[in-house]
């Protein structure tokens, strides 16, 4: 079976190489000059910005991304990776919370902060690992039939009331919320548990960050036969009788298929499939999910390396419990200028230092489209947001005060840069709410990929390219060789 995958990025290239290992000829379509364009990043004036990969969580042995790594054949080439990356949260009033390394690292705070809370925490975490438990593409070994209820479960602050933790903990537990978007309000604690999960058990790095691992899936994809073709911008997908027929691209290219996996915003799929091929109920249903954030993303660098890698988090200190104020960690949602996320990078060859700015921003005040080029009014908005976003990192961290901006990504950035992105950080909000899209559709050879099906993140990239080849191939040996390769 020809398979054409429509997209370059973490969930597209997973999935092409597991189809190509099987024997079917595999084509990716990426309408950029560049295969995962977000993953890989950018290097500007001999500093590199890593746009797509900070930190991994399940990285130890026999986890979660290190089984996976070693499916997809990259695993050595990326070695070691479980290199931690120091994380942290500095509050309003100047206090700095480090964040604890691992499951013994939190309950060893909880014991410091509050002993009685230990025994609820410990219950807090065996609730996560059970969630776990249950998702064999995330436990390897795990016997469990993949599924994909029609509610998302119980909240996340329900459970979080229910142990009843002091305030900081409870914000150390979901600032990872920022991982994928959703408010932890608005969160479910399953989809909680599969994110963060993982990075209780262990996070880390590698070097070279994302641009490693593109290159790394790259050439793994390119050992299996597969072929990317750049600059190929899809105009329509062909169905027939037996479904999925070919691809057509902007430059009158057509490329037949008997398989596609979209990875793309689901809500394209109304302009590329022929009328009548999927339920108009079906793009309403995709049409009401909301957004996660959007954000300002200032690059920069220091000189002088006292700057050190890691990442910061720039939140206020809570003090309400969420027994009494369910939205009380809502606020690292603000859009109000008062949070922020530094990100720094591994020194240059010149020992200067890499660091992103990101804060978010309120949707209202951002145009729809992509206008090229820039309206004055937004090129002026733009410049207060970098201004605002600055100011408020040279606050709150005085060994920032020599940072040098190079550039700066808006919205419009993201939808121009990164194809099929609607500006957002992570797409589709997967809220507690929200009913899930499940990677097979009703058109046959039709499946579905990639953050807006999932979960972000470059483990949520992976288990979603493989989610969609164990669809269409049977789950059985694609997890069977994720078992096979967390014992190796």
């Amino acid at each position: 079976m020809d398979i054409v995958v429509v997209g370059s990025g973490i969930a597209g290239l997973t999935a092409a190489i597991l189809f190509a290992r099987r024997g079917h000829p595999v084509t990716v379509l990426e309408a950029g000059p560049h295969t995962a364009p977000l993953l890989r990043g950018f290097t500007r004036d001999g500093t590199h910005f890593d746009t797509g990969f900070h930190c991994g969580g399940g990285v130890h042995p026999g986890g979660p991304l290190a089984a996976w790594l070693r499916v997809l054949g990259v695993a050595d080439v990326l070695a070691p990776c479980d290199t931690p990356v120091p994380e942290s949260v500095w509050h309003d009033d100047g206090g700095i919370l480090t964040m604890p390394g691992g499951r013994d690292g939190l309950l060893a705070y909880a014991m410091d902060v509050q002993p009685r809370c230990v025994p609820e925490l410990e219950r807090f975490l065996e609730d996560v690992d059970a969630v776990l438990a249950h998702s064999p593409y995330l436990t390897p070994g795990a016997k469990v039939v993949p599924d994909f209820p029609g509610i998302r479960g119980a909240g996340l602050v329900e459970r979080l009331v229910e142990a009843d933790l002091p305030p900081e903990l409870n914000q150390l537990l979901c600032v990872r919320c920022l991982n994928y978007g959703v408010p932890p309000s608005r969160a479910s604690f399953n989809d909680f548990a599969l994110v963060v999960g993982p990075y209780i058990a262990s996070s880390g790095t590698w070097q070279g960050g994302g641009k490693a691992l593109a290159e790394a899936l790259e050439k793994e994809l390119d050992k299996t036969g597969g072929v990317v073709l750049h600059d190929a911008e899809v105009t329509a997908i062909e169905a027939d009788g037996d479904g999925i027929s070919a691809v057509l691209l902007r430059d009158g290219r057509r490329i037949p298929c008997r398989g596609c996996v979209f990875t793309g915003h689901p809500a394209q799929l109304e302009n590329l499939l022929p009328v009548g091929a999927m339920r108009k109920a079906w793009f309403t249903h995709i049409g009401d999910f909301l957004e996660t954030p959007m954000a300002i993303t200032v690059f920069g660098r220091l000189a002088g390396g006292r700057f050190h890698e890691g990442i910061r988090y720039l939140l206020p200190r809570p003090h309400e419990s969420l027994r009494e104020n369910p939205a009380a960690l809502d606020a690292m949602f603000d859009v109000d200028g008062k949070s922020a996320c530094l990100l720094a990078g591994a020194p240059d060859d010149a020992g200067r230092t890499p660091v992103t700015i990101l804060q978010l921003l309120d949707p209202k005040t951002i145009p729809p489209g992509d206008p090229r080029p820039r309206p004055w009014d937004y090129s002026r908005t733009k410049a207060a947001w970098i201004e605002r976003a600055m100011a408020v990192a040279r606050e709150r961290c005085p060994d920032l005060e020599d940072f040098e901006p190079m550039c700066a990504a808006s919205p419009l950035t993201m939808r121009h840069h990164v194809h099929g992105s609607t500006g957002s950080l992570y797409g589709v909000a997967h809220e507690r709410n929200t009913l899930p899209l499940v990677p097979a559709t009703r058109l046959p050879g039709l499946w579905l990929a990639g953050q807006n099906i999932l979960l972000p993140g470059v483990l949520g990239g992976i288990v979603s390219g493989a989610l969609a080849v164990g669809f269409a191939l049977g789950h059985d040996a694609v997890l069977a060789e994720l078992a096979a390769c967390a014992n190796r």
